[in-house]
């Protein structure tokens, strides 16, 4: 049989034809126990790339192993800890990724569930959210005596 003649046959009988050929290797692989598929990434994770943000649910696993060895590479080394969380969020998605290569992700994202787009090599670029025009939370500041006028105080005296 030609590698070309066995690459045409379906898989399961590929491997059928593997185990029965090498039975040690056979035996090694059966030895440990079974696998289980993993769960589903709870949360979704950003990417950031050129001109935003790619969603990780939405990312292929080529992408996602591209987009972890950079995050592990480090790069300035006042963003370490940023890229080491990024890392780990991302590894997630590649073990996962490896088990479901086309499935869409269903999870949370800004607390709120939803199921992804496809995965792809050229996920949809977001663009940032703006910050919102909440107001922050007040500093405190001195005030000034004028401010006041006595009051329930009869003498006019502040405490």
């Amino acid at each position: 049989m030609t590698p070309e003649e066995f690459f045409a046959l379906p898989v399961a009988i590929q491997l059928k034809k593997l185990f029965d050929a090498y039975p040690q290797m056979a035996a090694k692989v059966m030895a440990g126990e079974p696998m289980r598929a993993p769960f589903a990434p709870k949360f979704d994770t950003r990417i950031r790339v050129k001109g935003g943000y790619i969603w990780a649910s939405e990312t292929s696993l080529e992408s996602l192993r591209f987009w972890h060895g950079r995050a592990k590479s480090g790069g300035d080394p006042k963003y370490k800890e940023k890229n080491e969380k990024d890392a780990k969020a991302l590894s997630f998605f590649i073990i996962w990724r490896e088990w479901f290569p086309v499935e869409r992700w269903t999870g949370e994202r800004n607390r709120q569930q939803v199921t992804a787009d496809p995965p792809s090599g050229k996920s949809t670029v977001r663009e940032w959210e703006a910050k919102s025009d909440a107001p922050r939370a007040t500093t405190a500041t001195s005030f000034d005596d004028d401010d006041y006028s006595g009051g329930d105080d009869a003498d006019g005296k502040y405490f």
